[in-house]
């Protein structure tokens, strides 16, 4: 049987929905009283189905989070790429690339060290030589072959564009995590600047 709804669920909603009125566009001296308004019909609209009377103390429970519904919350992060690097032998990694791992050099280098699987997630904050175990990796897999970006902005979000670490017109890439790390951070800083 399913539980009842108690207030804090609608309260929890409440906040829930200030980002995406925010994302919305919705001018911030009306966004508590756009959420307070679809809270209002989402709870008279359970009411219908359940015969509950929540709607009546609605309100009442969304007073008690006014103040934080009148803040706007922090802007959520947002995919910018899908990475893909390809070897020359084995199978490819796969990584998303967030705004904030492009804003965080050091989060952008553990998120491609753990794809890689040069760093393990137990590994976040030991010490870890993992230039050496790419050098490992690039000997059984026989070196990168190409980073494939799709990335997020683009008109044609379906297709990948291939870049070659050496001799690209997107630059000249050593065969490391650090030449892997200024690839990528080089294809997705230029087209989010040109959006």
């Amino acid at each position: 049987m399913a539980k009842a709804f108690a207030p804090r669920d609608f309260a929890s909603l409440a906040l829930s929905l200030r980002q995406t009125v925010a994302n919305h566009k919705v001018p911030p001296d009306l966004q508590a009283s756009v959420i307070e308004d679809v809270v209002f019909h989402f709870a008279a609209f359970i009411d219908e189905r359940t015969g509950s009377d929540i709607h009546e103390s609605i309100f009442s429970v969304l007073r008690k989070c006014a103040k934080q519904l009148g803040e706007t919350p922090a802007p959520s992060d947002s995919l910018l790429a899908e990475v893909e690097i390809t070897f020359l032998k084995g199978r490819k990694v796969e990584l998303n690339v967030l705004r904030s791992s492009i804003a965080k050099p050091a989060l952008l280098r553990l998120t491609v060290e753990i794809a890689l699987g040069v760093r393990d997630t137990t590994e976040i904050k030991a010490r870890v030589d993992t230039d050496r175990r790419f050098e490992d990796l690039m000997e059984k897999r026989g070196g990168v072959n190409a980073v494939r970006f799709r990335l997020a902005n683009a008109a044609d979000n379906a297709s990948w564009q291939e870049v070659k670490l050496r001799r690209s017109p997107r630059g000249n890439f050593e065969q490391s995590v650090k030449g892997l790390l200024a690839c990528i951070r080089a294809v997705v800083t230029k087209s989010t600047s040109a959006s």
